[in-house]
């Protein structure tokens, strides 16, 4: 599972249950949205510094449900803004396809664990 940390993801629904889990998710979705529409915007306007911290905050969150491929996409734009560097629309959209893809794999992992019989 390229855009899932296994281990991360496994260890949540063990901790908390899939239903819990599906709730911690609903809300890291919202919030690295929002995340995600700030850092467009920020970037844009070549605001390096707000914009490292909106990569930050994104990469911390990723980490936290085991979104291995947004905590790796966030670490590389974040890595630019400390630098000062612009991250082209290419970077910000293959991140956007990131968490598309990361969304629909979560979503297919714990039904795959309900289906097992796991909870």
């Amino acid at each position: 599972m390229p855009h899932l940390n296994q281990e991360q993801i496994d260890g949540l629904i063990s901790a908390a249950g899939v239903d819990q889990t599906r709730e911690i998710l609903a809300a890291f979705w919202r919030s690295s949205e929002g995340l995600l529409a700030d850092l467009n915007n920020l970037l844009l306007d070549d605001q390096f510094e707000a914009a490292f911290q909106a990569a930050h905050a994104l990469k911390g969150a990723a980490a936290n449900v085991g979104a291995r491929t947004i905590e790796e996409r966030a670490r590389d734009i974040e890595t630019a803004c400390r630098a000062s560097q612009s991250v082209s629309s290419d970077e910000l959209n293959i991140l956007l396809a990131d968490f598309s893809e990361s969304r629909e794999a979560f979503a297919r992992h714990l039904d795959q664990f309900e289906a097992n019989g796991a909870d």
